[in-house]
């Protein structure tokens, strides 16, 4: 009997050692394939931490370009208010030269063709001492009229490049 309890336990130690080789691969085996995870795990790590780096590189860069854009934003808004102020000078420079343009064509050339006009019934006609007396009061007033109107445009263009001045001392 002891034999056969000897035996029996032989046989349960041998089943048991098998069992336990068995789970000592399996445990192996997991092992194993916890070593692998765990390299995948640290290479994942390293690359984590590399594109950490690059978005915080990638984040200083932005804000770089955003603060340049703003200053660019701002240069346009100075250079667009100088547009516009630059375009509301010329407007005003254009409307002063059609008021000049209007001044020689209209009121310096009225008086202008007036004494034209009678140095020329003068010249071509025969003319009582009267007529002549007239025509030279007409000539005179004609003449005052140019000197005014010629006073005029001398104070209108002074006084614009007065104002020139100022404006560009601005």
């Amino acid at each position: 009997d002891t034999n056969l309890q000897v035996n029996d336990c032989a046989e349960s130690l041998s089943k048991a050692n098998k069992a336990r080789a068995v789970e000592t691969k399996e445990n192996e085996k997991h092992v194993s394939e916890l070593v692998v995870a765990n390299q995948e795990l640290e290479h994942l790590t390293e690359e984590n931490t590399r594109v950490e780096a690059e978005l915080a590189s990638a984040r200083r860069e932005l804000v770089v370009e955003k603060k340049a854009k703003r200053k660019q934003a701002e240069e346009l808004a100075e250079m667009n208010e100088g547009l516009k102020s630059a375009k509301a000078s010329q407007k005003a420079h254009i409307d002063d030269l059609r008021e000049m343009m209007f001044m020689t064509s209209h009121q310096l050339r009225t008086p202008v063709v007036q004494i034209l006009g009678l140095a020329d019934i003068l010249d071509t006609t025969t003319n009582t001492p009267a007529e002549v007396n007239e025509i030279v009061d007409c000539m005179k007033e004609s003449a005052e009229t140019l000197d005014d109107v010629t006073k005029e445009l001398t104070t209108f263009i002074h006084d614009k490049e007065v104002k020139a001045k100022n404006e560009g001392r601005k």
